[in-house]
């Protein structure tokens, strides 16, 4: 993941994030397969959905909370 600061003027910041895809698909199924003995989801038993289901349910929000907060520790770094 690559971020670059390209306007940095009084209050005003604007980044350039460059993140790898394979790094993100590594991540959310990591994620999901941690979720898959526990989530819930109606017409299914507890930890019996279907990997397809959860990942087109659950890939976009995980994938959006871990570089969201990748995003933020990188700036805590700066």
């Amino acid at each position: 993941m690559q971020v670059t600061e390209t306007k940095n003027e009084g209050l005003e910041r604007e980044f350039s994030i460059k993140v790898d895809a394979a790094e993100i698909e590594e991540k959310v199924s990591a994620r999901l397969d941690e979720l898959k003995r526990t989530v819930q989801i109606p017409g299914f038993r507890p930890g019996k959905v279907p990997a397809s289901l959860m990942r087109k349910n659950m890939s976009a929000p995980l994938w959006a909370k871990y570089w969201r907060l990748r995003f933020l520790i990188r700036l805590r770094k700066r």
